[in-house]
């Protein structure tokens, strides 16, 4: 069996969180503790620098959105 990819971990971390601690607006759900990119990085075990590449490709994807300090789940990713 192969292991995720950071991407798929960071997605799948995502949607846990967006379930657990989310609130949906218009936009999708925003996650309502505030995360910076080291947390997340820690919670899927890869750098910071690696979590700020994804997020700008997830992004680019039209999954995520920074809305200052939360992360708001695009609904192709809040699904």
């Amino acid at each position: 069996m192969t292991k995720p990819s950071f991407r798929e971990r960071l997605e799948f971390t995502l949607r846990a969180l967006g379930t657990k601690f989310g609130v949906r607006d218009s936009r999708g759900i925003v996650l309502m503790p505030e995360l910076t990119q080291t947390d997340l990085a820690e919670m899927i075990g890869c750098s910071r620098p690696m979590i700020s590449r994804l997020i700008a490709a997830m992004r680019d994807d039209g999954l995520v959105l920074n809305d200052c300090r939360r992360f708001v789940l695009l609904d192709r990713l809040a699904d």
